[in-house]
């Protein structure tokens, strides 16, 4: 089994969490009650972490709770642990209980940086000495983020893989693409069809695709070029599994960056599309500064995205109307002429150009959206408010119990023999 990058293992922990909302799974029984305790727990309390991130001070105990159950999915009976082992790892302090030990206020004390969150975490899903197939599932569905997988060839005890895909089935994390390929992929990480992504993965060279998938993530705003790699990548852009937006090249011809917007929420796929718009046209602009730059190559794009929300004026050179004015088509910067004639950009401070530009921020840092993986306490009562991923099934779903078996004749067909349930 593979060691996961740093904060990986709890981000992984929070997809799953937010999975099981999707699957209507009653996580206190079978499989999931007694064997996914930690990963549980982590999962949650990195949910709670990241929506009342920033937030500081709540004093009404029964709004925390509202926020916990209908945007977090925790269970009421839970967040009272959940509290406990963020005050454990310093994300919130001066909690306030009452006689019978339930939590009326508190202050938080979320670290600003999400790579930080996840990392804290990790220490404390380390610390809870998760199971064996709680640490298998966690482990298969970060590298199917890079990209669909034979079942074969995935890195795990063969002995669990009836289990792991039982388990990812329910969580809408795993799937196998057809009983004849025996392809496993994650729904997590197929943008905008993910219903298509069995069709297309029977039509296209599993390694191909997989080392695409790959380069991408770790690379987000890669130059789509005219080799074999790049009719994969625009075979995958055509189907909708990856964003291909382009922007004029110094040449006059149009350069396309393949971009896997993934960790959104799904709102940034319809009613709010146009910040994920925005955020994609923001890694391309910087990724055609860094690559097509000429004179005045970019060398570090986080840097300069960090310094424009700040509220700084940037790209103060001859190339800034070329490399970013599609940004101020979009509506994001403004240009004006700083010292000897040379034009410069600020960000327009509006709440859906930070939210662009720190997703933007977080593909090239992080590979997938962090930040809009949860929302923001303070807009729990807007009707558009941003939901974490996968999270939008009814408040009043049907909980039932995980079953022993679910993969039955899609896993015997790939594997040749029954799930070692």
């Amino acid at each position: 089994m593979k060691k996961l990058k740093p904060g990986f293992a709890s981000l992984r922990a929070h997809d799953l969490h937010q999975g099981l909302q999707v699957g209507g799974v009653d996580r206190g029984h079978g499989v999931l009650g007694e064997e996914f305790i930690p990963t549980q727990t982590i999962g949650m309390a990195a949910a709670l972490a990241t929506t009342i991130k920033g937030i500081e001070r709540i004093e009404d105990a029964n709004h925390l709770r509202r926020v916990a159950i209908q945007q977090c999915d925790i269970d009421g009976f839970a967040l009272d642990g959940v509290v406990r082992l963020l005050e454990d790892t310093g994300f919130v302090r001066n909690v306030r209980r009452d006689a019978s030990g339930r939590v009326t206020g508190l202050w938080e004390t979320v670290p600003e940086d999400f790579g930080r969150v996840y990392e804290t975490l990790d220490e404390a899903y380390e610390g809870k000495k998760p199971g064996e197939l709680e640490l298998a599932v966690v482990g298969v569905i970060d590298d199917l983020s890079y990209g669909p997988l034979h079942v074969e060839s995935l890195d795990t005890d063969p002995e669990l893989l009836g289990r792991i895909l039982e388990v990812g089935d329910h969580a809408e994390a795993i799937k196998i693409a057809s009983k004849e390929s025996g392809i496993v992929y994650s729904p997590f990480f197929s943008y905008e069809h993910p219903d298509e992504v069995a069709t297309t993965l029977q039509e296209m060279d599993i390694d191909d695709v997989r080392a695409a998938f790959t380069a991408i993530r770790s690379y987000q705003g890669l130059p789509i070029g005219e080799d074999k790699a790049g009719k994969v990548v625009n075979g995958l852009v055509a189907a909708g599994l990856l964003a291909g937006p382009g922007l004029l090249s110094p040449g006059h011809t149009v350069q396309s960056f393949a971009i896997a917007p993934y960790g959104l929420a799904p709102e940034l796929l319809t009613i709010k599309k146009t910040v994920l718009d925005k955020a994609m046209a923001v890694v391309a602009a910087v990724r055609m500064g860094q690559h097509f730059g000429g004179m005045t190559t970019l060398r570090d794009p986080v840097v300069i995205l960090a310094r424009l929300l700040a509220g700084n004026w940037v790209a103060r050179h001859s190339s800034t109307p070329r490399q970013y004015g599609v940004l101020r088509d979009l509506g994001i910067v403004r240009f004006t002429r700083g010292a000897f004639g040379l034009t410069q950009m600020q960000l327009i401070d509006t709440r859906d150009n930070r939210l662009a530009v720190t997703t933007a921020i977080d593909l090239l840092k992080f590979g997938e959206s962090i930040v809009t993986k949860s929302s923001h306490v303070a807009d729990t009562d807007m009707p558009d408010r941003f939901r974490a991923p996968i999270q939008t099934v009814s408040e009043a779903r049907k909980r039932q119990q995980l079953p022993k078996a679910v993969v039955g004749d899609l896993w015997e067909t790939a594997m040749g023999h029954k799930p070692l349930v």
